[in-house]
């Protein structure tokens, strides 16, 4: 083997371990959900007059924070806790998310898994969707939505001081 082409077979391993990376960090997202509340949304509570328009125009921007301040662990000793636990958390997505209209007539259904950061003061940032539901128009937008609404979190403790951690959440939508 020729010596000048050394640097292009170590580029393709270097492709070829964040194409493994990237896998295992998708996968591990897929379990982590596994113990966190999967939230179900029947277009049936949902109000009738929320326009796709609403959600492809007036989606707040991403906001971006530089991780580098405070380290994000992805476990803590004390997990983050919404205010009143699990059941208040399931019942203020409930009450408001709204299923998009646009969604709804199309037929789009599925799980959108979402992954956020509950920062040391128990504010929420870095709220990304992490899998979306193929086809979907506006079912990203309002889970990212509900969530940058929610109220400030108990923050997770490590060796009793707060710490930021990542967490997902899973909200599935059901046409009924």
């Amino acid at each position: 083997m020729k010596t000048k082409h050394i640097p292009y077979l170590i580029l393709g391993l270097i492709v070829l371990l964040f194409v493994i990376i990237e896998v295992t960090i998708f996968m591990n997202d897929d379990q982590v959900t596994e113990d966190k509340p999967f939230i179900q949304v029947d277009d049936a509570q949902e109000n009738e007059q929320t326009a796709a328009a609403d959600y492809m125009n007036d989606a707040p921007e991403e906001i971006v924070e530089d991780e580098l301040e405070q380290e994000v662990l992805d476990y803590a000793e004390v997990e983050p806790q919404f205010p009143g636990g699990e059941q208040a958390m399931v019942e203020f997505i409930q009450e408001n998310i709204q299923y998009p209209e646009i969604d709804r007539e199309m037929g789009n259904e599925g799980t959108v898994y979402s992954s956020f950061v509950v920062d040391a003061d128990g504010y929420i940032k870095n709220v990304k969707i992490v899998k979306s539901v193929p086809g979907s128009v506006g079912l990203d937008a309002e889970v990212k939505r509900v969530i940058r609404k929610m109220p400030k979190w108990i923050p997770a403790k490590q060796n009793d001081e707060n710490v930021s951690v990542r967490f997902t959440l899973p909200i599935k939508f059901t046409i009924q």
